[in-house]
């Protein structure tokens, strides 16, 4: 619905003008001459201004000159309306001659505010994406410090003297207060990634090394997996090393949460002459082609079913784009899925020869 100031000194033609614009969804001030007619504009900007051009004091020409000459009223779009083409009428958006046909003015007028719709719109949408992510930041930023207090609290209490029934209890609750403390970093971390705040400090680093030192975390953190890592070519990038963590992090921790009951999760580090490669795979249900397609925006969760909040591959596409680099993904519903990780190499040297070799299986 667009704002529009109609303008003639006629009030039955106003009024039927005004009915044929409602028509259509738009909201139309009346003003009954060219100077009644500025200073509405002037305390209320339209989104257009349709003026007939005989008027007393001040003709329709005269008003798009003025209305041009107005601060803030010279980008307002607008339509002259007369029974023959007055000097100046190039002045006006556009010219429609009397006797109007009702039809005609209607898609007119939908033709120049369509435009001004479709911006208002848009900054409705990011008025409301800025509100979101605002009240999502606090609500983390809140959550955060009585959640710490909680987990220390929970550890004072498991470091007492407690039963059993009372030990299980407690560690349950432990669990789930670090799950929730997990999901505040990644909502904090994606609010960085949106906001652009997420600065790099580059250095080089051997790929496979760094994977194998995560291998060993991994195996830890999630013992009832088999986490079968194969060194195929050794590369150098340029690589923000706790950014490159937190995105192979990501990766196997999906991995494990989607790997269904086949517990073997697959890390193949790998390379060319451009790029480093990690594919992380398992064998689990597999993603949807629907799922596919909205695999790496924010909180969206495959229907297949996993626990996970819907950050983590966004998280990690954000920060592989960040270091020149992007994540793919190759999967097929009840086959697995396989995520591959290529990030450009700093080491390949002209010729074919490479600072870094072959690695072994591990």
């Amino acid at each position: 619905m667009a704002q529009i100031l109609l303008v003639d000194d006629e009030d039955s033609y106003l009024e039927v003008l005004s009915d044929t614009l409602a028509l259509v969804g738009h909201d139309c001030a009346r003003a009954h001459d060219g100077r009644e007619a500025l200073a509405a504009a002037t305390g209320t900007r339209p989104d257009l201004v349709v003026t007939d051009q005989m008027m007393p004091r001040m003709t329709g020409v005269e008003l798009l000159l003025a209305l041009r000459e107005t601060e803030g009223l010279a980008g307002v779009p607008t339509i002259l309306l007369s029974a023959i083409r007055p000097a100046g009428f190039e002045l006006a958006s556009r010219f429609v001659q009397k006797p109007v046909h009702f039809e005609t003015i209607q898609r007119v007028v939908g033709e120049l505010v369509e435009p001004v719709a479709r911006a208002r719109s848009d900054q409705t949408t990011r008025n409301l994406a800025q509100t979101r992510e605002e009240a999502l930041n606090w609500v983390a930023h809140e959550i955060k410090n009585p959640l710490g207090v909680a987990t220390l609290n929970v550890e004072l209490l498991l470091s007492t003297m407690v039963d059993d029934f009372e030990r299980k209890h407690l560690l349950t609750l432990k669990r789930q207060l670090e799950r929730m403390d997990e999901l505040v970093v990644s909502v904090l971390d994606a609010a960085s990634v949106v906001e652009g705040r997420v600065t790099l400090r580059r250095s080089p680093v051997e790929l496979g090394g760094l994977v194998g030192e995560l291998a060993q975390d991994w195996r830890v953190g999630f013992a009832d997996h088999v986490i079968d890592l194969t060194v195929r070519q050794r590369a150098v990038c340029d690589l923000d090393r706790e950014r490159a963590r937190e995105i192979l992090d990501n990766l196997v921790s999906n991995a494990v949460k989607y790997g269904g009951e086949d517990r073997r999760i697959e890390v193949i580090v790998d390379a060319d002459t451009d790029a480093a490669c990690v594919s992380v795979r398992d064998h689990g249900v597999g993603i949807s082609p629907q799922d596919l397609r909205h695999i790496f925006e924010r909180f969206h969760r495959a229907k297949q079913g996993g626990r996970g909040h819907g950050l983590g591959l966004y998280i990690a596409a954000a920060l592989a784009r960040l270091h020149g680099g992007r994540i793919a993904v190759d999967s097929k519903v009840g086959a697995g899925s396989t995520f591959t990780l290529r990030l450009p190499r700093s080491d390949y040297l002209p010729g074919g020869a490479a600072a870094a070799g072959r690695g072994p299986r591990t």
